[in-house]
C-alpha cells in the first residue's frame, strides 16, 4: 500500500538528497486511537490463542508513549510530497521525522524473535 507524506514547506530543504536512498525511516505520532486504560500487557493483535505479553514485547499501539515507527520504501519524491510504501500509519497520522535507512546501522544479522511472532509475520505484508 502507498502513503503520501507532506512535509511541511519549511523543510522542503532538507528533502535535498533523500532521493538518493531506497527506504527511509518513519517517525510518527499515533494519536488516532482511543486508549482503553487495559494495562501494558495484552494478546497480541487481539488474537485469543496467544497469550498476553507486554507492550514493549510487541509493536502494539497501546503504549506509554504513542511514537510509532515504520521503515518504508521510497516510491517517488516530488515537491513537498513524499510517496512510500509500507507506511504503518493512519492516515492524517503526524509525522515526526524521516530518516534515511542506513544498512550499517540499521540491519543486524544476529536477531532473535519468538516463534509467536514469526507466525504472526507470515502473511503481514
Amino acid at each position: 500500500m502507498e502513503s503520501e507524506i507532506q512535509i511541511n514547506p519549511l523543510y522542503i530543504d532538507g528533502l535535498s538528497g533523500l532521493n538518493d536512498y531506497s527506504h527511509v525511516l518513519v517517525f510518527f505520532y499515533m494519536d488516532g486511537y482511543k486508549d482503553t486504560n487495559e494495562g501494558w500487557k495484552r494478546k497480541p493483535r487481539g488474537l485469543v490463542d496467544l497469550a498476553e505479553i507486554g507492550c514493549f514485547a510487541q509493536r502494539t499501539k497501546y503504549r506509554p508513549n504513542r511514537i510509532g515507527l515504520s521503515t518504508v520504501k521510497i516510491v517517488s519524491i516530488e515537491g513537498d510530497l513524499i510517496k512510500v510504501r509500507g507506511l504503518d500509519a493512519n492516515d492524517g497520522t503526524i509525522v515526526l521525522d524521516i530518516k534515511p535507512y542506513i544498512y550499517e546501522f540499521d540491519v543486524r544479522v544476529d536477531v532473535k524473535v519468538p516463534n509467536w511472532m514469526n507466525e504472526l509475520m507470515q502473511d503481514y505484508f
